[in-house]
């Protein structure tokens, strides 16, 4: 068995768009995606590559819809900017249009 594969089969196989594929491929490598463009076949140890396809799984899986917080999700964040440390809702001023009062 083979302890290296080559940078461009490895990204081949990936079902990730090419430009995202790369990416995650440079960042295992600890490189630029310019430089795997560059050295197409650039020798990726097989952990490295188990370490991207791990990775490339993990970002398929992740629609777009499944990465936002559903509705009622992410409920116990909201509004907290509006609250105090004690949970309380800061106290409102009265809009005063008009002249400065005197």
């Amino acid at each position: 068995m083979a302890t290296e594969i080559a940078a461009c089969d490895l990204l081949a196989g990936c079902a990730l768009p090419p430009r995202e594929a790369r990416a995650l491929l440079a960042h295992v490598l600890g490189t630029t995606r310019e430089a795997l463009v560059a050295r197409p076949q650039w020798a990726v140890q097989r952990s490295a590559a188990a370490a991207f396809e791990r990775l490339a799984q993990r970002r398929r899986g992740a629609q777009p819809d499944e990465a936002r917080p559903q509705q009622g999700q992410d409920q116990h964040h909201r509004g907290r900017r509006d609250r105090d440390a004690h949970g309380e809702a800061p106290a409102r001023q009265a809009h005063v249009s008009g002249a400065a009062s005197r």
